[in-house]
């Protein structure tokens, strides 16, 4: 009996390690794909690009944060989300640069949101 709760307990450890959620590589992943988005010269590989950036923003979504992060890191992917709505809609009618116009939207978005995660020193004294 031992033997097999031990086998269970090594079965099912590696599938709760691998469960858990990275937000820093996520983001890493997210950085890349915009960056292949930008700087695609065909719509394929842009949509593709912004295809697995939904994808990611998605995964992100479904993640429980701090409570003092969770309202403005959702808030955040919930912006980008309908963003890349937009661009997946722009890329389909065949328009790259009105989708590139809208991928600069996205990165303003990125600042904006990563200044109100980690304010700067400045802010927090000056507001």
């Amino acid at each position: 009996m031992k033997k097999l709760l031990l086998i269970v307990i090594l079965c099912i450890s590696p599938v709760v390690k691998g469960a858990s959620f990275d937000l820093k590589a996520t983001m890493q992943e997210m950085k890349l794909e915009f960056k292949k988005a930008v700087e695609a010269n065909e719509i394929e590989s842009s949509i593709v690009a912004v295809e697995k950036l939904s994808e990611l923003i998605t995964r992100a979504q479904e993640q429980t944060f701090s409570p003092e992060n969770h309202e403005t890191y959702q808030e955040g992917f919930q912006k980008v989300s309908e963003a890349l709505i937009l661009v997946k809609s722009e890329l389909e009618n065949g328009d790259l640069s009105a989708a590139k116009e809208s991928l600069k939207k996205i990165d303003e978005l990125r600042i904006e949101y990563h200044d109100k995660r980690s304010p700067s020193l400045w802010k927090l004294i000056f507001g």
